[in-house]
């Protein structure tokens, strides 16, 4: 199996046998990356979804997690060493499709921080949080924000990504989406599903343009087909998507903001501006708790009613009965 590891020093590839024991997988990550198997913080998906591990479970075959060749694993260290800016020009190959199991709201946040804003360090305007609606269309809506003005698109992008799916059979096949593409397809077209990394890569493919999505909670940009002239900026808080704009003030109309950008390559002593205002961004709402952590966030089954603590005790909840609706309380 040749599987694609993202970690704090970029994109790697790993090579284990077909048959894999989940014990060897850690060890080969331990070689590559540096991070020992105790402290492997190792996520699938996207949203990104932890993947828990018992005891019992070390000498099962990885693929009975999942784990398959071509599949792209997200790689932080559980002591916070080793976060650092991700380079995606693909994607994870697969991503949960079922109705909502960790809902879009964010109840920890205490205030709404739509316009929060820093100042580029050139002091060419300053970057702006533009807040899209607490739904599972946000992605959707933060796209079509930074690429056409309104949120009013967001189903026409949910079409885009359907269409590009069922036109690129080889490409977007079961292996890749994890998933059968008619039953994604048609489970992406309706409101109440979200999206993810699939999604960013094929909006990113469609508009010729790159995406930068800032991860608030661990500081990480990840980057979405950089090989495109122009780019736009998302910002991920754990369960949600927002827009990231430039305005000449914090507090401009919308209608002199700017949200594409061309790309920049900036030289090693020359730090990329935009970049830099987004780390500065995404740590004072870290700092505001503008995001949620998945790792302690209060859920309820949807399904028995039993009250869970974070998305590792979700993840067996719904391992042990079969149980997939959550909400958090």
């Amino acid at each position: 199996m040749r599987i694609r590891l993202r970690c704090a020093d970029g994109l790697k590839t790993l090579e284990i046998a077909d048959d894999a024991s989940v014990d060897q997988l850690l060890a080969a990550i331990a070689t590559l990356s540096g991070v020992d198997a105790q402290n492997q913080d190792l996520r699938i998906g996207y949203p990104p979804t932890l993947i828990s591990f018992l005891p019992a479970d070390l000498p099962k075959p990885a693929t009975a997690f999942g784990i398959r060749s071509g599949e792209q694993l997200i790689l932080n260290s559980k002591d916070g060493n080793g976060v650092g800016d991700v380079i995606s020009n693909t994607t994870p190959a697969t991503k949960e499709i079922p109705p909502k199991t960790i809902p879009q709201n964010n109840k920890t946040n205490n205030k709404n921080p739509d316009g929060h804003a820093v100042q580029l360090s050139t002091g060419d305007g300053y970057l702006v949080l533009r807040v899209v609606p607490d739904d599972n269309s946000c992605l959707f809506s933060a796209v079509s924000l930074a690429l056409l003005g309104s949120i009013d698109e967001n189903y026409m992008m949910r079409g885009i990504v359907a269409n590009t799916i069922q036109d690129n059979p080889d490409t977007y096949n079961e292996s890749f989406l994890g998933h059968n593409p008619a039953e994604y397809v048609e489970a992406i077209t309706r409101p109440e599903n979200w999206g993810g990394a699939i999604e960013l890569s094929i909006l990113s493919h469609a508009f010729k343009t790159s995406i930068v999505s800032v991860d608030i909670a661990t500081l990480r940009n990840d980057v979405y087909n950089a090989e495109y002239e122009n780019r736009i900026f998302v910002v991920y808080s754990g369960i949600h998507y927002d827009t990231l704009s430039l305005s000449p003030s914090p507090d401009a109309s919308a209608e002199f903001h700017t949200t594409v950008f061309p790309s920049f390559e900036a030289p090693p002593d020359l730090p990329d501006p935009l970049l830099e205002a987004c780390k500065q961004l995404a740590g004072e709402l870290k700092q505001k708790r503008y995001y949620t952590d998945t790792a302690t966030f209060t859920l309820r089954c949807g399904e028995c009613g039993q009250a869970l603590e974070g998305e590792k005790m979700a993840t067996m909840h719904a391992k042990t009965t079969g149980h997939s609706s959550f909400s958090e309380y």
